[in-house]
């Protein structure tokens, strides 16, 4: 496989971030991997997945509000719809992939990106992983005391983005922020391929517009995508932490239960990460999802 490329695509006043990851040898519908929330687009570059995905092509795409992306000057509240997010994520796809089907795979707040990105464009998508994902987003935890703090002015609005900003200090703030995501806690911070993915979105996490972010949890908070379930026609994988503590593994159930063709994976003692916790189970499980197409 060559060297991943970077690249940016402009559409509509927005330039998107993109890693190509090309398989000249490849016959199999290649794999477009979407982040979660103040992550970035260079999540999904290790060993694991790289071997995982050995035999396909895969690409990672930018979520809204995320750097290295850069977004319309002017863009409010008001613009991040689901219907433009499902837009600002396949329209990229296409430029990508110009023809054939391809499988969507999406960690928590990517996965209700592709599941939204299903709902509302349907065709060529082959099949939709969602790892820790929701419906909407009625979190728990740590990710339910962001969202109360981005709701907020003044006093709240405050301790947003001191919060935010304590976060950008160093690489380690970052890691040990995750520990209020997981199961094991600590345990987390002891994997080698975590930490390394955590340093190299680091640079990213650390040019994360603020604003954005805010702007971006607080009209996530509005979306819902239970009224169009329905309308997700492509099998789905449910990966499912069941001591998740900030998506509730009921919550994900429930979602699951919805869809038309879904396969539910459960993953007894993991949390929100399961790719750090659980990682062979986690590799053996997407591996034998991707073999039946």
């Amino acid at each position: 496989m060559a060297d991943p490329e970077s690249i940016f695509i402009e559409h509509d006043g927005h330039s998107i971030a993109c890693l190509i990851h090309e398989n000249e040898n490849a016959s199999l519908p290649p794999v477009v991997l979407v982040h979660g929330l103040t992550a970035s687009f260079r999540f999904w570059e290790d060993d694991m997945f790289s071997s995982l995905l050995k035999d396909r092509s895969w690409y990672s795409v930018s979520l809204p509000l995320h750097a290295p992306s850069t977004y319309r000057q002017g863009f409010r509240r008001f613009n991040v719809s689901e219907d433009k997010m499902a837009e600002l994520l396949r329209v990229p796809i296409d430029h990508l992939i110009p023809k054939g089907d391809f499988h969507l795979l999406g960690h928590s707040l990517g996965g209700f990106a592709a599941l939204n990105c299903a709902s509302k464009f349907p065709d060529r998508i082959a099949s939709v992983v969602a790892i820790g994902s929701f419906m909407n987003a009625r979190a728990k935890g740590l990710e339910k005391v962001i969202q109360f703090f981005s709701k907020g002015f003044l006093v709240r609005k405050i301790a947003f983005y001191v919060g935010y900003r304590i976060l950008k200090i160093h690489w380690r703030v970052f890691a040990t922020a995750s520990v209020f995501y997981s199961n094991r806690k600590f345990s987390l911070l002891r994997n080698p391929d975590f930490i390394e993915t955590v340093k190299r979105v680091f640079p990213d996490v650390k040019n994360h517009p603020i604003r954005g972010q805010r702007l971006l949890i607080q009209s996530l908070i509005k979306m819902d995508l239970f009224d169009e379930a329905h309308e997700i026609q492509c099998p789905v994988l449910m990966m499912i932490g069941m001591k998740d503590p900030v998506i509730p593994p009921e919550h994900q159930i429930r979602s699951a239960e919805l869809l038309g063709s879904v396969t539910i994976a459960r993953f007894e003692k993991s949390g929100h990460l399961i790719f750090g916790e659980r990682p062979k189970e986690f590799t053996e499980t997407l591996s034998n999802w991707l073999e039946k197409f």
